[in-house]
């Protein structure tokens, strides 16, 4: 394997512009799966080197209260992110 170092034309710090930039074919972007799900599904953005995938994966935490001190709309919330998030949304 060999790793080359690039420099970046563009920088954003908005998970939105960056998915639009890419949609607009002006490069390659490297985004959480849940966050370019919608425009892999309707083909708008392809993978790029899937048999290579980024080492470090994205980890999103919930961080909430000791068991005891659980509300339901934090259960609520947690079963929400892992409905949606805990799977790959692209498939």
């Amino acid at each position: 394997m060999r790793t080359i170092e690039v420099q970046p034309a563009l920088i954003v710090n908005n998970a939105e512009m960056c998915l639009q930039v890419a949609l607009m074919g002006c490069g390659v972007i490297q985004m959480m799966e849940f966050q370019v799900a919608g425009a892999l599904r309707d083909r708008r953005l392809v993978q790029l080197l899937p048999q290579f995938p980024c080492p470090e994966r994205h980890t999103m935490l919930a961080i909430y209260p000791h068991e005891r001190h659980r509300l339901p709309r934090v259960r609520a919330m947690l079963d929400f992110l892992a409905e949606n998030f805990g799977r790959n949304p692209a498939k």
